[in-house]
């Protein structure tokens, strides 16, 4: 059996062990065939460490950059859009995640589309991971490509909470000449 072969989707059984939250699989697909997380990427680009951060398989991450001299880079790896693991994370509020991965990216990151981590908490309506990069220096005011800040993301979100965490810390947003406030503006 080939334990490097991949699906149609390039997933190959290290990736499906990720996803499926299977950390002692990992720690035996290491052993045996050893899996390198960083070198298996899908279709899209994504490792299985983006797949663990996806899902919140903290576990997981922990298992394939485990004893890596690597493992920050491999943290740090994106995929085809400009997603590292970091962003998976933020963005389904896996915080147990973000707050061990936090001091070991770059708060600068932006995706392919110009989208921050802050940009990613705040789709997400992850409050706790805003409020945490926050305290680490996200800039509230940063924008991504279409000129939209975090505050703009969570209003368009109709994330009250986020709306209120980043409001009083963010410069004033204007569109067309008028000063932005109202939910889902």
């Amino acid at each position: 059996v080939d334990l490097t072969s991949v699906d149609t989707n390039g997933l190959t059984a290290c990736a499906l062990a990720a996803a499926a939250g299977q950390a002692e699989s990992i720690r035996l697909l290491v052993q045996v065939s050893g899996c390198d997380a960083a070198a298996q990427r899908d279709r899209n680009g994504k490792t299985p460490v983006h797949f663990a951060a996806t899902l919140g398989h903290d576990r997981v991450a922990a298992a394939l950059l485990a004893g890596r001299d690597d493992g920050d880079a491999l943290l740090r790896a994106c995929d085809a859009s400009g997603c590292d693991a970091m962003m998976c994370a933020c963005l389904g509020g896996h915080e147990r995640l973000a707050t061990v991965w936090v001091g070991k990216v770059d708060l600068n990151h932006r995706t392919n589309d110009g989208s921050g981590y802050l940009h990613a908490a705040a789709q997400g309506g992850r409050a706790s991971i805003v409020r945490l990069l926050l305290t680490k220096g996200c800039d509230p005011a940063a924008l991504d490509t279409r000129g939209r800040s975090a505050l703009r993301v969570a209003r368009a979100a109709r994330h009250a909470e986020l709306v209120a965490i980043l409001e009083p810390i963010s410069p004033a947003e204007t569109w067309g000449g008028w000063v932005g406030g109202l939910m889902g503006a």
